[in-house]
C-alpha cells in the first residue's frame, strides 16, 4: 500500500480537503441510484440548516441531486426548490455559453487556435446537459505564442481583463480573467495547469486533443485521459470551502470515456508534472468511496517513485490547512517558494532562485522595490509578537 493512500484513509471527512459527511450524503443523492440517493438526500435535508447558505459548491451541485431524484420519481418537501434551481442553472449556462461562444468565435476567426478545458467540454460532452454543470465562467486555452493577440481581440470584442498582461504575469501566472460589461466571465489561460509551468509540459494536453464545436465554432478539447488528470489534480487542494464537484465529474468523465482513458499515458503526465502524489491520493478516494475503477496496481506502480522536492514541497503547502501552516510572514513566504519552484527548478537552478526569488516575492506581495521585503517583513514578525505578547 501507498503511502499517499495511507495519508488519504487518515484524513477525516470534515471538509477543506475531502468532503465533509453533509457533503458526502449531498453526492450520494446526486450520483447513487433509486432508494440510496432518496436515502442519502432525506439524511442531508436533515443535518444542514435548509435557511443558510449552502456554499458555492454544494449549490452548484443542486441541478444534479434534482436530476438524479427526478429520474426516480422522488417524493420531497424540497423538490420544487430544487427543480427552480435546476432552470436557473439552465438559463444562466445558456446566457454564459452564448456570451463566450462569441468571443471564441473571435479568437477563431483572429487566427487564434482554441482549447476548450473544465466545466465548459465537461458539460456539453459529458454531462450533456450543460444545466447540470453550473460555472461561473468558461475557461478556454490559447498557445503562450498567441497570448497577447488573445488579449487583443478580447478587448475589441468589448471584454475588460481583471489584470494586466505583462512579461511578469506572462511568467509567473497561468491565465487572466476576463469580464463582459452586458455580463459573462471567460479566463483564458495559457497554462493548462499552474504546474505546467514550461511550454514543453503544457503541449502535451495540446498533443492528444480532439476537434469539437463550440457554439458553431470549431476548436480543440481536451482528452478524457487529460481531462481527468486536471480534474483531479485540481481537485486536491486544500480550501475553507472543500471543492467536491472534481468528483461528479471525475465519475462521468469515466463513465462516458472511461474506456478511451490511457492510463500509461496518465501516468507518465503525472510524473512529467510532478503531481503523481495528488492523483493517487484524488483517484484512490474515488475507488474507496464511489467505486471508480483504475486497472489493477495502477496506484501502487505510480506511487512507487518518490516525489521530486518540488512536489513535496508543494503537498506541504496545498494539502494542508491554513492553521495547520500558519498565516504569518514565514508561512507566506513558504506558500510563495512552493508556487515559484514551479516556476524554476531550484535543484537544476539554486542561483538563479536565490537571485530571482525576491523578485517575485515583490510581485507576490505587491511591493514596489526588493528593498521593501525586509522591512515587510519585519512589520509582520512584529505584529505576530504584540499579538503572542498581549494579554488575553
Amino acid at each position: 500500500m501507498s503511502s499517499a493512500i495511507r495519508t488519504f484513509r487518515e484524513v477525516p471527512l470534515d471538509g477543506g480537503l475531502f468532503p465533509s459527511a453533509p457533503q458526502m450524503l449531498l453526492l450520494k443523492a446526486a450520483l447513487e441510484q433509486g432508494p440510496l440517493a432518496q436515502q442519502a438526500f432525506r439524511e442531508w435535508s436533515g443535518v444542514v440548516d435548509l435557511d443558510a447558505e449552502f456554499g458555492w459548491e454544494a449549490l452548484r451541485l443542486m441541478p444534479l441531486v434534482y436530476n438524479n431524484l427526478a429520474s426516480f420519481n422522488t417524493q420531497h418537501v424540497l423538490m420544487g426548490r430544487l427543480k427552480g434551481v435546476y432552470r436557473r442553472a439552465w438559463y444562466q449556462a445558456h446566457t454564459l455559453f452564448r456570451r463566450t461562444g462569441t468571443a471564441v468565435a473571435a479568437l477563431a476567426n483572429g487566427g487564434v487556435e482554441v482549447l476548450l478545458s473544465k466545466g465548459a467540454i465537461l458539460a456539453q460532452e459529458y454531462y450533456r446537459n450543460i444545466s447540470l454543470r453550473p460555472m461561473s465562467d468558461v475557461d478556454i486555452c490559447v498557445h503562450r505564442v498567441d497570448v497577447a493577440r488573445a488579449v487583443h481581440v478580447l478587448e475589441r470584442e468589448g471584454w475588460t481583463s481583471t489584470s494586466e498582461l505583462t512579461v511578469d504575469h506572462l511568467r509567473f501566472r497561468h491565465a487572466m480573467q476576463f469580464r463582459h460589461a452586458e455580463g459573462g466571465e471567460l479566463d483564458l489561460h495559457w497554462r493548462l495547469l499552474p504546474e505546467a509551468n514550461d511550454t514543453t509540459l503544457n503541449e502535451m494536453f495540446w498533443n492528444d486533443s480532439e476537434p469539437v464545436e463550440f457554439g458553431g465554432t470549431r476548436v480543440q478539447q481536451l482528452s478524457p485521459t487529460s481531462l481527468l488528470l486536471q480534474q483531479v489534480v485540481h481537485g486536491m487542494r486544500w480550501n475553507s470551502e472543500t471543492p467536491i464537484r472534481w468528483i461528479p465529474d471525475s465519475l462521468v468523465i469515466a463513465r462516458v470515456r472511461g474506456t478511451d482513458v490511457n492510463w500509461n499515458r496518465l501516468q507518465s503526465m503525472a510524473r512529467e508534472l510532478r503531481v503523481t502524489s495528488r492523483l493517487v491520493l484524488g483517484l484512490s478516494f474515488l475507488v474507496e468511496h464511489f467505486g471508480f475503477e483504475v486497472p489493477a496496481n495502477f496506484l501502487q506502480a505510480i506511487s512507487r517513485r518518490r516525489p521530486a522536492l518540488v512536489e513535496r514541497l508543494e503537498n506541504h503547502v496545498i494539502l494542508r490547512s491554513d492553521d495547520a501552516l500558519g498565516t504569518g510572514v514565514g508561512a507566506e513566504f513558504v506558500r510563495g517558494l512552493a508556487e515559484y519552484t514551479r516556476v524554476v527548478d531550484p535543484v537544476r537552478h539554486p542561483i538563479r532562485v536565490l537571485y530571482e526569488y525576491p523578485h517575485y516575492l515583490r510581485l507576490k506581495w505587491q511591493l514596489n522595490s526588493r528593498f521593501q521585503i525586509l522591512p515587510f517583513v519585519a512589520r509582520g514578525v512584529l505584529r505576530r509578537l504584540q499579538f503572542r505578547l498581549a494579554p488575553q
